[in-house]
């Protein structure tokens, strides 16, 4: 039987003996003999602060760990966070239909088409945005690309276009594109004529040098993509970038339109990786904090402490909060051979305008406020290597879970796994999450030199790298524990 099956069987063993405890000394009248266990109940304070992570991975690179590809254009103001702006840089793909166009062929017209995926942040009103559309004037060359990540482009507008954002119904689209339905689902697309000259260019590259048209790093050398950057706004933007065979209609996606021996065609590119096209795209994420109480934060993992007293987090920006465990080993040492029943963590968060972010997640700190790593460093042969720490790894193999892809590490709740914490935006002024699993080992390894002793509080992974979602709450946040004890008797 695994460790939460006999914390359930003890558990109800407690209840059990206290129930029939009950029962004696109120129908018999026999006071039985003290219980051997002992219930007790903690509420242990967690300190916490504020911690700005320097940079977030923001590109786009196939599948991520719960789905989240996105594009982020737009700007918003918001009074305790500051602007946020987003722009998107991206590249374009080789012809994706391996097309030859003759040199008697005539051109059409060049369309950029962005599929929404309703994502929106910002003024809760109906409001019409503008994005313009830009060449890049450098290469996107290799993946990781920040949010703190630019790319020149140049000042011509190939495009623009202006997009009118109704919050309320965006987010009933997301709802219902969510569900379990399918009749309901929707999807909307943009579509931008570009300016002639650049679409004579990019045409005459098939007819007059094709060699290139299926060579991705010389195709993107030459045509180098697109930023995609807004002018008037009061919301960012979330552009889905996938595509597949099966969407491809209706897809983010560049299309060339041009006549040939007398009957109209197209070819495709993409702006995300696709079959031999490993497409680079990404969002820039920038804030200016100027004249609101997070102003100075501005140094990367170092703690901060807002003279309100609150917590905060955001979203692309990296701002979030750091949980200090170490109350709870000192509390605990004073307790001898405990169960926990329960470990809950209790936050008091303020109402906002602002929906708070979905999901939040755990994620193991070490002394210098960055993510602690399972893996050890060294050296073999003259050639740095990584190895499994396997003393840390066997110590939490329940109760955390090992990102083995960038060394990471989640704290597990009860009922999920890293999903320990859901929010939504009609939650009331507490939310909680239950990691007894996770604190039971804590008690186990409160000895070990590597316990885990700190750790950030903030958005589910990509939901963190690719979105501006905030959260404000009270520095306040509790552990409320209920743990049994055994009740040692003295022998006279």
């Amino acid at each position: 039987m695994n460790w939460w099956g006999r914390l359930a069987g003890l558990s109800l063993l407690v209840l059990v003996v206290l129930f029939s405890c009950e029962e004696d000394e109120n129908t018999i009248g026999i006071r039985r003999p003290n219980s051997k266990f002992r219930v007790a109940y903690a509420e242990i304070d967690v300190p916490t602060s504020v911690i700005l992570f320097d940079k977030l991975v923001t590109y786009n690179g196939g599948v991520d760990t719960d789905g989240v590809q996105r594009f982020l254009v737009g700007q918003y103001q918001d009074n305790v966070f500051g602007i946020i702006r987003t722009e998107t840089f991206t590249q374009i793909s080789p012809s994706i239909d391996n097309a030859v166009i003759s040199i008697d062929a005539v051109l059409d017209s060049l369309v950029l088409q962005l599929k929404i995926d309703f994502y929106q942040y910002g003024s809760t009103s109906i409001s019409d945005q503008t994005i313009q559309i830009h060449e890049l004037s450098d290469t996107i060359k290799q993946v990781p690309y920040y949010s703190t990540s630019k790319v020149a482009y140049k000042p011509e507008i190939l495009g623009e276009k202006l997009i009118t954002i109704d919050p309320a119904g965006f987010d009933q689209n997301v709802i219902d594109n969510n569900d379990n339905q399918t009749t309901n689902d929707t999807t909307k697309n943009y579509r931008i004529i570009l300016d002639g000259n650049y679409a004579r260019d990019l045409f005459a590259t098939f007819q007059t040098d094709a060699d290139i048209t299926d060579d991705f790093e010389a195709f993107t050398g030459k045509h180098k993509g697109f930023a995609i950057i807004p002018t008037i706004s009061d919301k960012i933007l979330g552009i889905d970038p996938t595509i597949n065979a099966s969407s491809l209609a209706d897809g983010t996606k560049l299309v060339m339109y041009y006549t040939e021996g007398g009957v109209s065609k197209q070819i495709n590119f993409v702006l995300y990786p696709f079959t031999n096209n490993p497409v680079i795209g990404f969002s820039s994420i920038e804030s200016n904090r100027t004249g609101t109480v997070l102003q100075s934060l501005t140094e990367p993992f170092t703690e901060f402490f807002p003279v309100d007293n609150k917590r905060y987090i955001q979203s692309g920006t990296g701002i979030m909060t750091k949980l200090d465990f170490r109350k709870f080993f000192e509390y605990m040492d004073t307790v001898k051979n405990p169960i926990l029943n329960s470990a809950e963590l209790y936050f008091e968060n303020e109402s906002s305008e602002f929906p708070p972010p979905s999901r939040f997640q755990f994620r193991v700190l070490n002394d210098q406020n960055m993510y602690k790593s399972v893996f050890l460093d060294s050296v073999v042969n003259g050639e740095p290597k990584l190895f499994l720490d396997q003393e840390l790894y066997a110590a939490y193999l329940n109760t955390v879970e090992f990102n083995f892809n960038d060394g990471t590490m989640d704290l597990k709740g009860d009922v999920s796994s890293k999903n320990a914490l859901n929010v939504s935006a009609g939650s009331t002024n507490s939310i909680s999450a239950f990691l007894t699993e996770f604190f039971q080992t804590q008690y186990v390894q409160r000895d070990y030199e590597k316990r885990i002793e700190y750790c950030a509080f903030h958005p589910l992974e990509t939901q963190f790298r690719k979105s501006v979602n905030r959260f404000v709450m009270s520095d306040k946040v509790t552990l409320r524990i209920y743990y049994t004890t055994p009740v040692v008797e003295t022998i006279e």
